[in-house]
């Protein structure tokens, strides 16, 4: 289809390497009926990702959300309808496994705005669901394969503001050395998946600018520890 499509040939080979090693997610099957095409797409990759590096504007990434504050994110939601919220949250913890995984963790990055550590989320149990996720943050951020960098307030503008987005990186089939990487854009009920690597380079460099203003992981922690004294 990529080829009757007229799809680059370096496209091609790189999608249809990543496909043929998607045998690790038949588990996604049991969400088919929640999941709409878009979503489905990027959970399978993200799979197959051997790092992932999120910017995240608004709202906790689903890779580090606690049940509590997952539930609060999504109920209630335009996009997710009431019988299924409970499902989705779900799919969003088992997502989760793979930064566990002992043979093949899942390396991720979180650039996260410091406005996220101290919006409330939960409704009438927002003090308790805040005080679990930030724990939970403070506790990832302990792992070697979990990166947590706070973005200061103070810092104004920056590379991130045009809106939240997701890169992914591979590794070849041997799972040594880099095979390309794909950015990832959501939009209302839709996504957009950047193949062209020149067009990823400057997602890549925008990391590397958040990055250089972000503080840095210990002082990331210490800002999530402050607000946690607060609630206590």
């Amino acid at each position: 289809m990529l080829g009757l499509y007229g799809a680059p040939a370096y496209d091609i080979e790189r999608l249809s390497a990543l496909a043929g090693r998607a045998d690790q997610n038949s588990w996604l099957a049991r969400w088919n009926d929640v999941m709409p095409d878009w979503l489905r797409t990027y959970i399978g990759l993200e799979g197959l990702a051997s790092h992932v590096v999120t910017y995240s504007p608004l709202v906790l990434h689903a890779l580090v959300q606690t049940k509590e504050y997952s539930t609060g994110v999504i109920s209630p939601s335009a996009r997710v309808r009431l019988d299924q919220q409970e499902r989705m949250v779900g799919l969003r913890m088992e997502r989760q496994r793979r930064l566990f995984n002992e043979e093949r963790p899942l390396h991720f990055t979180a650039i996260i705005e410091e406005s996220v550590l101290d919006r409330p989320i939960g409704g009438d149990q927002a003090e308790a669901t805040m005080r679990g996720q930030l724990e939970h943050l403070v506790d990832m951020a302990e792992r070697p394969n979990v990166e947590i960098l706070i973005m200061p307030t103070a810092v104004g503008r920056h590379d991130g503001l045009e809106g939240r987005f997701t890169i992914l990186h591979f590794l070849d089939s041997d799972g040594q050395k880099q095979a390309g990487a794909i950015g990832y854009v959501e939009i209302p009920d839709d996504a957009v998946y950047i193949q062209d690597q020149n067009q990823v380079e400057k997602y890549n460099a925008s990391v590397k600018l958040l990055r250089s203003v972000a503080l840095s992981e210990p002082d990331s922690v210490t800002a999530i520890a402050s607000r946690l004294s607060a609630l206590a």
